[in-house]
């Protein structure tokens, strides 16, 4: 699907369809960007739960307050998790189905298999649809010059259970090919599930998506951007942090401690609605990525070795 005009980066908060909280947490904040699975749609339209949001409901969520921007991907990677096998059929049928609602759609990818997600791309736009290409982590660079030569805006994908100190060099020799000379990127490129923050930072990225908004949250932990760095940090009375120095605020340092508390009064929240509500935790999370977002628009280059704290500086 071709990108936008604008340059603007994207933020997609990925959701899990079934969950009602981050749906009423997510249309309180204002924030449009959203990826939904339609692995995660499929399987929520088949449960009888008063906690699942459905599908048509999920498309009215702007309420005329703003428009709703939804990326679908396919949840190839969830579904091939699961010994579950998606139809593309089904998936071309759904696509064609509601594409008028849908800002971006991805193909549905083989894992493991890059010619057999060629081959997926190619029916897809034969049926007379435009998905989201993707190159992943560990396939031949010869497909990514397929991707580059006919496409202005692909995904970079396979990177969810690979290491950041992994990713880096892949990603760093990446930017040699998607970059010019001055780091500016010559295509448009999305990261999907692209949970690091120094990976996020240190790359010129056109959209990304993650869950991590919502993860921390459930973990007991929020996000935070303190003295140059960023740092999830626990506030939850149940969190297995509380063992761990420095990463719960009850074992911060007497003056790093002050520091979250004021800036947890600065943003309209206390301690206890933290520690006892994961709901807030979201609340205050998808915030922050909002905040980050906004932070991300310009002129964005490729700077190797860039991280957290060059970003800040």
């Amino acid at each position: 699907m071709p990108p936008s005009s604008e340059s603007k980066f994207r933020y997609y908060a990925a959701t899990w369809l079934a969950e009602r909280t981050q749906f009423d947490v997510l249309n309180a904040q204002g924030k449009a960007n959203r990826l939904l699975s339609f692995y995660h749609v499929r399987a929520s339209e088949e449960r009888e739960s008063a906690r699942v949001v459905l599908w048509k409901e999920y498309l009215m969520a702007g309420d005329g307050k703003f428009v709703l921007d939804l990326f679908l991907d396919s949840g190839a990677y969830s579904a091939f998790t699961k010994g579950v096998t998606i139809s593309l059929d089904e998936y071309i049928m759904f696509v064609h189905e509601h594409k008028a609602l849908l800002t971006t759609y991805a193909n549905l990818d083989v894992i493991g298999d890059p010619d057999a997600t060629w081959q997926n791309q190619l029916e897809m736009e034969r049926q007379g649809l435009q998905p989201l290409p993707c190159f992943h982590y560990g396939e031949d660079r010869a497909w990514l010059k397929k991707y580059m030569d006919r496409y202005p805006y692909f995904a970079l994908g396979g990177m969810v259970p690979i290491s950041t100190s992994q990713l880096i060099p892949w990603l760093d020799s990446l930017m040699k090919t998607l970059c010019d000379g001055n780091g500016r990127p010559v295509r448009q490129f999305h990261g999907f599930g692209l949970t690091a923050l120094d990976l996020l930072l240190r790359y010129p990225w056109y959209s990304v998506d993650s869950t991590s908004w919502v993860v921390a949250g459930r973990f007991g932990s929020i996000y935070l951007w303190v003295n140059g760095k960023i740092d999830p940090i626990a506030v939850s009375d149940k969190s297995s942090s509380q063992q761990v120095v420095g990463r719960h605020i009850s074992t911060l340092s007497v003056a790093e401690r002050k520091v979250v508390l004021a800036e947890i009064e600065r943003r309209g929240f206390t301690l206890e609605q933290l520690a006892s509500h994961y709901v807030k935790r979201d609340e205050w999370n998808i915030r922050f990525f909002c905040e980050l977002e906004d932070r991300l628009q310009g002129d964005r280059r490729f700077v190797p070795g860039a991280g957290v704290r060059d970003f800040f500086a």
